[in-house]
């Protein structure tokens, strides 16, 4: 008597997550998939230019547009910043762009950094803007002219308007007007119009 009873403890149960290794309990560890779900998505891979490329003096790829296709390709889907995006002004003719995103390593001093409005009036890339601008020229219904003004813009300002034609983009802005010399283009270029205009002509 006056003994307090002592409190009883609860037994301490150590609960382990019991695994079974039958065909049911596999499947029902298994995330489900959807029947419907279809194979896993790649990566988007980039696109492979399948039309003219050339190289400026300063290392820099040009790519060219044969056709409305290859138009719409470069200018719709391989185009990006900081690239230039050339065209002869007011006429039929090739997209151009001075692949300034795939330039050789910058040297100090040489705008590495910078955007497409910068480097389109950067003093290291006129040689290239020249060279992409007078392709642009010989590309076009120009290219018999002596001169001919070439529009430079941003990719990010040029667009594809909707149920517009094959080819036909809108600039919403320009960085700049070039003027270019139609025939400054590489001695085999001009060349290949010359037997092309003969074979016409016979």
């Amino acid at each position: 008597a006056g003994e307090l009873a002592r409190p009883k403890v609860a037994a301490r149960l150590d609960l382990k997550p019991v695994h079974s290794s039958s065909p049911a309990a596999a499947a029902a560890r298994t995330p489900k998939v959807p029947p419907d779900a279809g194979p896993p998505k790649r990566p988007r891979s980039k696109p492979v230019w399948p039309g003219r490329a050339f190289v400026s003096p300063g290392g820099v790829p040009v790519l060219v547009g044969r056709n409305r296709r290859e138009n719409d390709l470069l200018t719709c889907s391989v185009a990006k910043e900081p690239d230039l995006w050339l065209h002869a002004r007011g006429l039929p003719g090739a997209h151009v762009l001075l692949q300034l995103s795939a330039r050789p390593a910058q040297k100090k001093g040489e705008g590495g950094c910078l955007g497409s409005a910068e480097l389109a009036e950067s003093e290291a890339h006129q040689g290239c803007l020249q060279f992409a601008a007078n392709l642009a020229a010989f590309y076009s219904d120009a290219r018999a002219a002596g001169k001919c003004p070439v529009t430079v813009a941003s990719p990010k300002h040029v667009f594809k308007p909707p149920r517009a034609a094959p080819g036909a983009v809108a600039v919403r802005q320009e960085l700049r007007s070039w003027m270019a010399v139609p025939d400054d283009v590489p001695l085999e270029l001009r060349e290949e119009r010359e037997r092309q205009q003969r074979e016409q002509g016979g």
